[in-house]
């Protein structure tokens, strides 16, 4: 394949999913998003994997061929048939674009009916069709769940370093200037070592987190290696891959990239325990954060609490109730964003700005989702949900919304799922959450990025939820043992599958 003459051609695909295994249901096609060809160059000038792409291959004087990138939201296993027919298209779209090489955007954590491993099942269906003449590399998400068959079909896999995910463009442009020392002759080394370690997520500026960060920078500036990560993993697509890893790629000959991550895995080991984040049940929350609302020594800016549990962007379904009515039984005054009710949304939209309706919020997809509230509501705005994620460009559509006052909180309704990422979803009802005192979001950390720097404080929140991500699930699929759920694992550990652990 490739071209005998003229530019290099770099073709740009991929597909990502994180799989929430603990949901019911499956995810038909229907709920894929699949953007083709001339549709990926709204890409171009965005901080996202994609734009990163385009940038690189620009730098390196290659040609892009946008192709095909789909995608879903955070949701159950895809069903198999769905998966089967975007994996066929995407290698189709490759053969037939004659290409050099070939960009993949990827999560790592993405399960199909019958398909732990879907990164593994497209590469190889990907080097079965291309051979090895051809260049496969790709991004990868931090929460991805690795092992050596997910590397073996790819040259070379990046991996966001960052949570929140700040680094996006970043990793898709080093994806591509990879490539460029490929054509240049060089050959790259990829090794994955998995511990076993169930971590939850957790944002990469807490104490060990980010002493992993500066282990696995130091090992970058060791001749040949070009990459080392600490991939924190996706503990809620239960199955054999799951689990934290390090990923070391390093330019072939010159460096051993088994010997760096099992130098690095035995130190970020040791300081699993620096990990830990304190989350809060939604009463305990409420009452935390509403005395920092009150400490003016703290500083300015809303008290920030993160509904952890009904995370949409982790395949919580959005319409959980619990936080919401302890900051209504707390006579809370502030602002929630959001609630999943499409019911609800059209009901304000026919009413109108000023009417007052009757709602039963939320409270209907899933028995973690806690019973609707029952309440009498005013409709303070009206939007169509869209809007533009800041810093990134990300085109962001939550349907028909609005803002509705419940008691003393102002809530924002919605008929699509979304987790917050920033002040978008309240700005697009006229509202600027730096006046208010208290601002609840659905999110895990991703919020972090915007939040974090007008935040006085803020409050993580464990309730029930498909998003809870606690050592109280009930895994079937996991390789055991592994840390918390058995406490006494070791590492290294040779009857652990699927590594290269050294000998103790």
């Amino acid at each position: 394949m490739g071209t005998a003459s003229g530019p290099r051609r770099v073709g740009i695909a991929g597909f990502e999913h994180e799989t929430n295994t603990f949901r019911s249901g499956s995810t038909p096609l229907a709920d894929v998003t699949i953007r083709r060809g001339d549709e990926l160059l709204v890409e171009r000038g965005r901080r996202t994997y994609a734009g990163g792409m385009f940038d690189g291959i620009d730098e390196i004087g290659a040609t892009a061929v946008p192709l095909v990138i789909a995608g879903a939201q955070p949701s159950g296993p895809l069903e198999r048939e769905a998966y089967l027919g975007i994996r066929d298209e995407l290698v189709a779209s490759i053969v037939a674009a004659e290409l050099d090489a070939v960009v993949l955007q990827l999560h790592g954590a993405a399960v199909a009916e019958g398909v732990d491993d879907v990164e593994a099942d497209l590469g190889a269906a990907m080097r079965a069709a291309v051979g090895s003449e051809v260049a496969v590399v790709g991004s990868l998400d931090l929460h991805a769940n690795l092992t050596s068959a997910t590397l073996a079909p790819y040259d070379a896999l990046t991996c966001v370093k960052y949570y929140p995910h700040t680094d996006m463009y970043d990793r898709g442009r080093e994806a591509v200037q990879w490539l460029g020392r490929w054509f240049a002759g060089e050959r790259f080394a990829t090794h994955v070592e998995r511990l076993p370690w169930l971590l939850m997520p957790t944002a990469t500026d807490v104490a060990g987190p980010a002493a992993a960060l500066e282990l696995c920078d130091a090992a970058e500036r060791e001749p040949g290696v070009l990459d080392a990560t600490f991939v924190h993993g996706f503990p809620l697509a239960d199955g054999p891959a799951v689990g934290a890893s390090v990923l070391v790629t390093a330019v072939e000959g010159v460096a051993d990239p088994a010997a760096v991550a099992s130098r690095l895995a035995g130190r970020i080991w040791a300081r699993r325990g620096e990990f830990e984040v304190e989350l809060h049940d939604p009463a305990t929350a409420v009452a935390l954060a509403l005395e920092a609302a009150r400490d003016v020594a703290i500083g300015r800016g809303p008290v920030v609490l993160a509904e952890t549990s009904d995370n949409p962007g982790g395949g919580g379904v959005g319409d959980g109730t619990h936080l919401l009515r302890a900051l209504l039984g707390a006579g809370a005054t502030g602002l929630f964003g959001s609630v999943l009710d499409p019911a609800s949304a059209s009901a304000a939209h026919a009413a109108g700005v000023g009417a007052t309706i009757t709602v039963s919020l939320g409270g209907r997809l899933d028995p973690t989702s806690g019973p609707p509230i029952e309440a009498t509501a005013e409709v303070l705005a009206l939007s169509d949900g869209r809007y533009e994620l800041r810093g990134v460009g990300w085109q962001i559509d939550l349907g028909a919304s609005a803002l509705m006052r419940i008691g003393a909180m102002d809530v924002v309704v919605t008929s699509a799922s979304q987790q917050v990422f920033d002040d978008g979803p309240f700005t697009i009802h006229g509202v600027d959450v730096r006046t208010a005192p208290l601002v609840a979001v659905k999110s895990a950390n991703h919020f972090r990025a915007y939040y974090g720097r007008i935040a006085r404080a803020i409050v993580p929140v464990l309730g029930p939820g498909l998003s809870a991500q606690t050592t109280t699930l009930p895994w079937e699929r996991v390789q055991r043992p592994i840390w918390p759920l058995d406490p006494d694992t070791t590492y290294p550990d040779t009857s652990y599958p699927d590594t290269s652990y050294p000998a103790p």
